[in-house]
């Protein structure tokens, strides 16, 4: 401002009020000021650094067709990469392909390294072939090292051509593939990071995405390119102090772009201010009214507004070209909304046309089968879309969706386990918690069911790396109201059925002697008057049995318990007691030493001894 001041100064004292000078120089005064009309007034003529001045300024009004002929009217030779640049932007936008492809060519022409060329004719289906064959050879013949140089730069100008023809069909998987390899030889160089980004968002991998835009931001963090999309991400994850950072260095740099107005309004969003939001994305409006990105925006706040109408006419705004999935995801969720499903259908078929090799037109498509009561009809389509694109998350989170709602979240399951070999996102993780949760409800003892436990571990797992999840939050209490509701009603796994008594366990039969008192003599002898109780548990080493004694035995000194054969594991049995008999089988096979010989005890009523008689012959 000081350097125009001085030479307004200087002219102003030579008197030089009309010269040609002091015109242009007020005239850049009231551009930068946004008088576009008075700037036109004062500053026409032939030149051609003032027509193209003139062009902007009707650039800036709207009138497209006279800024072109202000910029046709300079003589070939004396045109720059600007004045191509710009007359290709006009021809794009007055329909003029042709005449666009042609501007966009001689702007290769003039500098290979025309990214903004290279993606305006990728959109406008000009195969990479002929866009490497625009690149200018070297001059420098025989020269190894040069040719190596030229192999290099045409083998990295022929993957990013790749990968924005990919992302200009909607085919983010390839896309991906491109930009990612193409980040491995070009480290450093922003358009390849946030391409990629733009990529792995679309396929549903927004942790990768929203790490390559952190990349990005580190090497310029003055960059405004592809800001509009990393806050909308932002905005869906939730990370308010990341987006807050955003939107004021944008502000700070970049104050009347579109991606500071998108950004604004994400953080409004974001922050619960619908008002304040919808007023961001209107101003925004009101200086680029064809922004795509600002229109998905506001479609998407006055859905959530309950204004699916509105939002229809954003959505179709946004359509493109170049194409942009979001606003025909937009255009069927209001169409559904208002229940107008043949036109959700039309819209889903057309997506499918103009973005062949994306999976997202058949999960719009089954979205459309699903709202319209047809789940089998959705399944087929969900299940093309995963064959076709197995790295589509949307089409496994659908498909998985469509299960969990038939009762089937063990299906639901899989699908999403077998999604998350190929890529793991926050989106994916929640939708299969949410299906260990449903399958863990389902079961007959829900607080026993481990997928309960392995739902739980994966609603941190998010938390953990995103702790303004809502959804994770929210999944958490839904499990926590699952688990107390089955304690509150006391449902317990009931014990296993009781199995056949072991062989070796079995009290064989036996023939007692003559003159012995039998066991039925025993049994018909009076019950001891005093009550019985339970003892302690025996010394380790000896099985746990339940003994009943009388109070006198009880309270005397504890005697040296028999032992057994049967180990530490054997169930229990009863111990000798009044007209109780017990015979402890050899268990020769079971130990490395050999056991004592087993005795068959009869004791009295009393707990004495009655006598040791061998084992008798089982029957």
């Amino acid at each position: 401002m000081e350097e125009l001041r001085n030479r307004i100064t200087h002219l102003m004292e030579n008197e030089l009020y009309s010269s040609a000078e002091i015109l242009v120089l007020l005239a850049d005064a009231l551009s930068g000021m946004k008088e576009y009309k008075r700037a036109l007034g004062r500053g026409r003529g032939s030149q051609p650094e003032l027509r193209v001045k003139v062009a902007q300024c009707c650039t800036d009004l709207l009138m497209y067709s006279d800024a072109l002929a202000e910029l046709e009217a300079i003589e070939k030779p004396a045109r720059t990469l600007k004045v191509h640049s710009s007359m290709a932007c006009l021809y794009k936008r007055l329909g003029k392909k042709a005449a666009a492809v042609a501007a966009y060519q001689e702007c290769l022409r003039l500098c290979p390294y025309a990214v903004e060329a290279l993606k305006a004719l990728t959109e406008m289906d000009c195969s990479p072939p002929d866009l490497v064959a625009l690149m200018p050879k070297s001059q420098a013949e025989g020269a190894a090292d040069s040719s190596e140089r030229q192999a290099d730069l045409e083998g990295c100008i022929h993957i990013m051509v790749c990968g924005y023809a990919a992302l200009a069909a909607s085919d983010y998987a390839a896309a991906a593939v491109h930009f990612t390899s193409l980040t491995g030889l070009l480290p450093d160089n922003l358009h390849a990071l946030l391409s990629a980004a733009q990529a792995l968002a679309g396929k549903g991998d927004t942790s990768a995405a929203l790490s390559l835009y952190l990349r990005s931001r580190a090497l310029d963090p003055s960059n405004a390119e592809g800001m509009d999309r990393y806050a909308l991400l932002l905005r869906d994850r939730g990370d308010r102090s990341e987006l807050s950072r955003l939107w004021q260095d944008l502000r700070g740099c970049a104050g009347g772009r579109p991606e500071t107005f998108v950004a604004g309004s994400a953080y409004w969003e974001a922050n619960g201010d619908s008002a304040q939001a919808m007023q961001s994305v209107q101003e925004g409006l009101e200086q680029f009214p064809s922004d795509q990105l600002l229109n998905i925006q506001r479609g998407h706040l006055l859905m959530r507004g309950n204004d699916a109408l509105a939002a229809t006419k954003c959505f179709n705004l946004a359509l493109g070209p170049p194409i942009e999935m979001a606003a025909f995801n937009g255009l069927v969720a209001a169409y559904l909304q208002l229940k107008w499903h043949k036109e959700a259908l039309r819209v889903a078929e057309s997506a499918t046309k103009v973005a062949p090799h994306s999976a997202q037109g058949l999960v719009l498509m089954g979205r459309v089968q699903a709202a319209k009561g047809c789940p089998q009809d959705a399944r087929q389509c969900f299940e093309k879309a995963v064959r076709s694109d197995p790295k589509c998350a949307q089409a496994s989170i659908a498909l998985a969706d469509i299960h969990r709602r038939a009762g089937q979240p063990q299906q639901a399951i899989e699908v999403l386990k077998q999604q998350m070999l190929t890529v793991s996102s926050e989106e994916l993780q929640l939708h299969l918690a949410h299906a260990y949760r449903d399958y863990g409800s389902a079961a007959a003892y829900p607080q026993y069911a481990p997928s309960l436990q392995m739902a739980m571990m994966m609603y941190q797992a998010v938390l953990s790396q995103n702790p303004g999840c809502s959804d994770a939050k929210q999944g958490i209490q839904t499990l926590e109201q699952v688990l107390s509701a089955a304690q509150r009603s006391s449902v317990y796994p009931p014990p296993p059925p009781p199995g056949p008594i072991p062989e070796h366990l079995r009290v064989p039969q036996h023939v007692p002697k003559p003159g012995t008192a039998t066991d039925a003599t025993l049994l018909a002898q009076d019950p001891p008057a005093a009550p019985l109780t339970i003892a302690e548990a025996p010394a380790a080493g000896v099985p746990a049995v339940s003994r009943y004694t009388t109070p006198a035995e009880a309270a005397a000194p504890a005697r040296a318990a028999v032992p057994t054969s049967l180990g530490a594991a054997a169930p229990w049995y009863p111990t000798p007691g009044p007209g109780i008999s017990v015979w402890s089988p050899p268990a020769a096979d079971r130990l490395a030493a050999t056991p004592p010989p087993p005795v068959r005890r009869k004791v009295t009523p009393q707990g004495r001894l009655w006598r040791d008689l061998p084992p008798p012959t089982p029957v």
